[in-house]
Parts: C-alpha cells; structure tokens; sequence
C-alpha cells in the first residue's frame, strides 16, 4: 500500500512539474542585448553616444535631434528613415538570440521560427531647434504542432533637443514608451492578442566645441514597467506575465576625429561662413572612432522571451537581474566627398541570464549617398552586418535627407 502510495505521489509531482509555472507575479523583460537601429548605429557597435548627430542616434542619445549640421544650405529640414533586420536563413535555428546559453531551435515540443527587428523614424530641425518620433521593435515567433505564438516587444518614443552655446553643447529628452502584443495563432489564423503598456523618459546631452575634433556625450533611459491590459491569466495555455519591463541604462560616450587634414569635425550652424576655406558637403577627411560604455541596472522577477515562450518545458530563469557593463568601440572613414562611408565596430554582450557568459561581437557596415533625387535631395542606402559565438545579424536601411 506504501508502495502504491508512493508511486502515486511521485506520479502527481511529475504532472504538475510539466504544467506551465504561474507567471503572474513576473514580468517579460524587453532586453537591450544585440543592437538594434540604423546601419551607423549597428555598424559602429552601438558606439553613437558621443556622435550623436543624425536622426537615427536619436533613441541612443536624445541630444542628436539638436546636433547642427552645418552643410545644410537650409534653415529647417526634416529626415526620415526605416531599418529592418534579419536572421540570414542559416541562422534561425543555429541562433541565440537572447544570448542565455540555449540555441533558440533546439528540438523540443516548441519550435523557434527565428525573430525580426525594425527601426523607423521621423525627425525634422529647425536651426537650433529639433524633434524626432520612431519606435524600435523586435518579434519573436515559435509554434507547436498545433499553435503558433508572435511576441513582439517594442519602443515608441518622442524626443526633443535645443543647441545651446554657439552649438557647443546640445541636450534633448523626451518619452520612451514601452510595450508589448502576444499574439496566439491558430490554423494560421489570429484567435487571441494581448497587450502590455507603460512610459518611460530618456535625457541625454552632448558636447562637442567650436573647430575642435573630440565630442562627449551622455544619456540616461529610465527604463519603463508596462502593466498588461485586462485581467486574464492565460492565453494558449502559456501563463502571462504582469508586465513588460524594460531596464534602466546609463550610457557615457566620446568620439575623435584622427588625423591632420580635412575640416573640423565641430562646426557650428554658422561655421561655413565663418571658415570660407571649408566647402559645405565637404567630407571629414578624418579617421572617426568613437567608445562607449553602456550601464545597465537590474530589475526583479523578469523573464525573457523564450523563458515565457518555452515555460510548459523548463521552469524559467531570472532575466536582467543583475547589473551589467557593455564596452562599445567603432571607427568610420568617408570617402568620395563623404558619400560613401564604411564602418566597423564591436561590443561586449552581457548574458540575459546567470548562466550564460558575455559575448563579443563583430560588426561592419557600409553606407552610400549617391542616390539624388529631385525633391528630397539625398538618399542613404546602408547594410551593417553584426556577427557574435551563435548569432548573426543582418540589416538593411534607407535614409532620406533633405538637405
């Protein structure tokens, strides 16, 4: 009878250690990890802070939207651009995307369709004046043999920025809003969505002397939690969390313009005029490398993607809670006139999870303004490639510049 008894109990521990663990007390982390962004920002390794000029550097540091370009013959001029990333085909299953120490297509009841990334903007100046709205998003999809789950967690933010002291010191700040949308799928069909949302700020600041070749720059983004909208406590099975959570980031940068010939890299709005031997659209005709080191603090009770997405197999581990250093390092140089600009770049990738190590990354890049057209006068087309030990990252962008 003990026997029977026994086996009955250890019957029952195994089911219920099989069901999907209660994760409405936790909350699914939004991760900084790989880059995410245009083709200078991910080609760079995310080494924009201390740039920080052009729209896209935006969501690193607020302070880009007010940073002058002086090659502009207008006083007022709007930018718009959209990047997408993407897994190349042999890399949605060899992939670790989150870097917690698991290959995302391992085979298991749950099978990883791989994640897609994109970055769009809106910026627009007006002499030392400027604004810009964009989001950044990234989705993660995964089935079963007979349901199919999208996660897609996201950024939206507005930002605006003012260039003070004769263009030596820019600062901007805005909102940062952070979101989410879970969505169940059934025979290809969408049968059930669930939404996350909350708000969150971001500040940053630049400084960058008249005719000088070196730039500071600082910013902080206050990270957000975005409560889930309603009250239910499953969808498809999988237990939802209680929020979207995104961490707290403190990012410090500089950047240098090397070598003795060509322009400044400061120029203020006024700077042709008062330094006639440079021509406007000049190129730097520099060397430009820039560091970073990006803080980011820990919060409580997180999980990642896939420790939400695969919670019926393994109980999910901690996400993002514990505080960790990302070192940034890149270097650009243009060519014919500046219309041409390759890149290359790294950066440390902290583990999402205690059990996983940090991992470097590669990357290079390379954008063309060749293209003019009529109206808007200069399109950028770029690429950035970011490679690291079980991942790699493809991204293509278009930016169009009325300059």
């Amino acid at each position: 009878m003990r026997g029977a008894l026994l086996v009955l109990t250890c019957l029952t521990a195994a089911a219920a250690s099989a069901q999907s663990p209660d994760l409405s007390a936790r909350r699914l982390l939004l991760p900084d990890g790989p880059l995410r962004g245009g083709p200078r920002v991910m080609a760079l390794g995310g080494a924009v802070t201390g740039i920080a000029e052009g729209p896209e550097s935006a969501l690193r540091n607020p302070a880009a939207v007010a940073n002058p370009d002086p090659r502009s013959g207008h006083a007022a001029f709007p930018d718009l651009g959209f990047a997408l990333h993407f897994l190349p085909p042999w890399g949605v299953y060899s992939q670790d995307w989150d870097n917690d120490g698991r290959r995302d297509g391992q085979v298991g009841p749950l099978t990883s369709r791989g994640s897609v990334h994109s970055y769009g903007l809106v910026s627009g100046q007006y002499r030392h004046l400027g604004l810009a709205v964009g989001y950044d998003l990234q989705s993660t999809a995964a089935e079963t043999a007979t349901r199919g789950y999208d996660v897609a967690l996201f950024h939206l933010y507005g930002v605006v920025g003012v260039s003070l002291f004769d263009d030596a010191l820019q600062v901007g700040g805005g909102v940062e809003s952070t979101h989410g949308l879970i969505t169940l799928l059934e025979n290809r069909a969408v049968t059930d969505t669930v939404t996350f949302g909350g708000l969150g700020a971001a500040v940053g600041a630049l400084y960058r002397p008249a005719f000088q070749d070196f730039r500071l720059g600082a910013s902080f983004h206050s990270g957000a939690v975005a409560p889930r909208v309603g009250t239910r406590p499953e969808i498809g099975g999988l237990s939802l969390p209680a929020a979207v959570v995104a961490q707290p980031r403190l990012s410090l940068g500089a950047s240098w313009a090397v070598g003795a010939q060509g322009r400044p890299y400061n120029i203020p709005l006024e700077g042709w005029d008062a330094a006639p031997a440079f021509r406007p659209r000049e190129r730097i005709d520099k060397v430009l490398l820039s560091a970073q080191l990006d803080v980011t603090f820990p919060v409580a009770d997180a999980v990642s993607t896939y420790g939400f997405l695969e919670q019926g197999e393994r109980p999910p581990d901690a996400a993002g809670d514990q505080l960790r250093y990302t070192p940034r390092l890149g270097v650009e140089k243009e060519f014919l006139e500046g219309q041409v600009r390759v890149r290359a770049g790294g950066y440390l990738e902290p583990p999402l999870v205690s059990a996983a190590t940090y991992r470097p990354h590669v990357t290079f890049g390379v954008e063309s303004f060749l293209i003019r057209l009529p109206i808007v006068n200069q399109v950028g087309v770029g690429v950035a490639l970011d490679f690291a030990r079980a991942y790699s990252n493809l991204s293509a962008a278009a930016l169009v510049w009325w300059r």
